[in-house]
């Protein structure tokens, strides 16, 4: 539903969200009501004691009797914003008159009653408490003062709720300007508040670092408030309208998984394959894509091999880069006893302390991140020749380590752990990998601008040069070429190079195993990333990337589907599904609130989903009536909801995950998996689930690995 006008502005709330809030307060003021009654008449009741109040009785008797009234007022409004609120859909464009055309004047009274309510109050507090002081020194007379102290805190308690409320609903630069300006103006008017939000969203962001002066790091938040304004650019969404719709995608979601496991046992969605030509080591991959329907022929030869022990293996060192951490809160007890033996208990010695600045960089004073890499990957000291803990935007932890047991030496990085992180996270816009300078890696081949800065940063460090961020402070050793040293060592002679991460740490990975394979031409370089997030390399990169690289993902894990387009796809399919519902927004929520705590799909939701999307995961691929050609046909439908603004997600180019991409997913009523090999548009939407965080998790995919045999089969792409 479109925001509220009110006071010449949009806020960030509808007239259908008002069901539960004015029920809610129906209900707590109905009680009241009660309560202010049991006082009256317990006050009449003792009127002969309350010699303390003096004349000032009457005034308490007005007050409660007052009191009473405004309640009873407030209550009537209350169940009239909530009748009224609960009236016809979400969307309700052309419905003369309108069903919920009163909500606007009944807020307008509940304002008006809120400011009364106030004032009352505070008068009130005045009265009352020096009606408590004048009988300080009796306790049986203080029962009533003190009732109406109690009944005056929960109504300043409700104020302070409604504050937040309205707070929180503000929509700065959102003033309703008439139709005949905005047609006027058009453009002009949409580009200058987007421009403002966008300033907002940066001085927000700024005051997570106020007091930093680094250009990239301000060139960062920049990027990350331009981007931010994109994502919300649509101003007919407000936040419950998109709760109401991932409740229904969710169902959507549920159903089809359900109905697929048992009409088709799990066939992958979005890819349709054949394997003709597999005899000639050829495969031909016909990819279900909207903007590319075209053939891709990939020499089976000169992709990466799919070997699931090895893959179990170096997933060992992803999760270790969380460091103490993460491994702590998995066995506290347990894990807090091992980590023991591995910490620098004597940092004050200069045998130690020589040895390990060598190597480690920001990891405190007994260095526990590092006795957690030590303790969890059972390697020796010497063999760990690297270790940066050090954290800022778009610089992220990572280790250097040789593995003998695989002759390779290991770049592990870590994943999103800080506030840092994440604002690396944020600046999902796509820059160019390298430039000219750097041979191998073609100028055109574009990354998620955040993960190739952090990759860059990675890569330098590990080749010591000027990161460009310490003013060129770095220390001695920081200067050192310590994979190339490493390479050129009788020890580690042979070894290949292995970059592997988790999250934000295998999109570093991947965009710096491109940076490496330039630079060592003569060395094997393969990459293994875990979760890595969605949007992360342009099309010809990941083509490339198959070479080299492996990405797993789990389940309905959110982050491999959470793109720039994929986000505008989830905002259109939010859009649609909101338009498109007859059901009353309170009514879907109520029944997804029922669905997740009593574990039941057996909802009107279910009736309505089937009336959105008919036969929707039940038939093959090849039929025309599918739910693939019926979403082509709703996307058409949004598209004309949604509003024509060039400057949105969509104006990016279309981005994909990284090398041959393993899905894996659980046998329902069983615990164990299926691992399957997808093409990477398998991953082209959202799916709405409750698993969709938790199957991203690092200790999700430690349980996963470890129900999985090291000779785990690998489904092929299938048709």
């Amino acid at each position: 539903m479109p925001p509220v006008h009110m006071f010449g502005r949009q806020w960030r709330i509808s007239s259908d969200d008002f069901v539960c809030p004015a029920l809610t307060e129906l209900v707590v003021r109905v009680g009241w009501i009660v309560m202010v009654v049991f006082v009256i008449v317990f006050h009449l009741m003792e009127a002969a004691n309350l010699e303390c109040l003096g004349a000032e009785y009457h005034l308490t008797t007005y007050y409660l009797g007052i009191t009473v009234g405004l309640l009873v007022i407030t209550c009537c409004n209350s169940g009239l914003l909530a009748a009224h609120s609960a009236r016809g859909k979400i969307f309700e464009q052309t419905s003369t008159p309108h069903p919920r055309r009163h909500v606007e004047k009944l807020l307008y009274l509940n304002i008006f009653l809120t400011c009364g309510e106030f004032i009352w109050t505070g008068i009130g507090t005045y009265f009352t408490i020096n009606d408590f002081i004048n009988c300080i020194d009796q306790t049986h007379e203080r029962t009533v003062i003190v009732a109406v102290l109690v009944i005056i805190g929960l109504s300043y308690i409700l104020l302070i709720i409604k504050l937040l409320i309205v707070a929180f609903s503000f929509r700065p630069y959102a003033k309703v300007k008439p139709e005949e300006q905005l047609e006027l103006l058009g453009g002009e008017v949409r580009d200058k508040v987007t421009r403002q939000e966008t300033e907002l969203n940066y001085k927000g962001l700024r005051c997570m670092a106020p007091c930093t002066n680094d250009e990239d790091a301000i060139q960062a938040f920049r990027d990350i408030a331009s981007l931010l304004s994109k994502i919300f650019v649509d101003k007919d969404l407000v936040p419950s309208d998109i709760v109401a719709g991932l409740v229904l995608l969710n169902h959507k979601h549920t159903r089809d998984k359900e109905r697929v496991r048992v009409t088709q046992g799990g066939e992958v969605k979005g890819v349709v394959g054949t394997t003709l030509w597999d005899r000639m080591g050829v495969e031909v991959t016909r990819v279900v894509d909207t903007t590319d329907v075209s053939l891709k022929v990939v020499a089976e030869s000169s992709r990466i091999q799919l070997d699931w022990e090895q893959i179990k293996h170096f997933h060992q060192f992803a999760s270790a880069a969380y460091g103490y951490w993460w491994y702590i809160i998995q066995s506290p007890l347990g894990h807090c006893c091992s980590l023991g033996a591995y910490l620098n208990c004597c940092p004050a010695l200069c045998c130690c302390r020589q040895k390990q600045e060598m190597m480690v960089e920001g990891d405190g004073f007994f260095h526990p991140n590092l006795a957690a890499i030590r303790c969890q990957l059972d390697v020796k000291e010497e063999d760990i020749l690297m270790f940066d803990n050090r954290n800022r935007i778009e610089e992220v932890p990572f280790f250097l380590v040789a593995d003998r047991s695989t002759k390779s030496l290991v770049v592990s990085i870590r994943g999103t752990l800080s506030l840092h992180d994440m604002l690396t996270d944020l600046r999902g816009e796509p820059g160019k990998m390298a430039d000219e300078s750097v041979k191998g890696v073609n100028v055109d081949w574009h990354g998620h601008q955040g993960m190739v800065n952090a990759a860059r940063y990675v890569y330098r460090r590990l080749h010591g040069m000027e990161t460009g961020r310490d003013g060129g402070k770095e220390g001695r050793c920081s200067r050192r070429d310590l994979l190339g040293l490493a390479l050129a060592t009788p020890d580690y002679a042979g070894y290949s190079i292995v970059v592997t991460g988790h999250s934000l740490g295998a999109g570093t990975a991947a965009i710096l195993a491109f940076l490496l394979r330039a630079r060592y031409r003569g060395t094997k370089v393969t990459c293994y990333a875990y979760s890595p997030p969605g949007g992360l390399i342009s099309r010809e990169a990941a083509v490339e990337s198959e070479k080299f690289t492996v990405s797993v993902v789990v389940g309905d894990d959110v982050i491999p589907r959470t793109s720039l387009a994929n986000i505008a796809t989830l905002s259109r399919d939010i859009k649609h599904v909101t338009s498109q519902c007859q059901l009353p927004k309170f009514k879907i929520l109520g029944y997804g609130c029922m669905a997740a705590c009593c574990s039941t799909s057996n909802t009107p939701i279910s009736g309505e989903l089937d009336r959105l999307f008919p036969g929707s995961g039940v038939s093959s691929p090849g039929d025309s009536s599918t739910d693939g050609s019926h979403r082509e046909l709703l996307i058409e439908e949004a598209s004309s909801i949604l509003p024509t603004n060039p400057d949105t997600l969509s104006s990016f180019p279309s981005m994909y995950l990284p090398g041959r991409i393993l899905h894996v997913e659980d046998i329902h009523s069983a615990n164990s998996f299926t691992v399957s090999e997808v093409h990477r548009t398998a991953f082209s939407e959202i799916l709405v689930s409750p698993r969709m965080l938790s199957d991203h998790l690092p200790n999700h995919l430690d349980k996963v690995f470890q129900a999985t045999p090291d000779t785990q089969h690998i489904l092929p792409v299938t048709v």
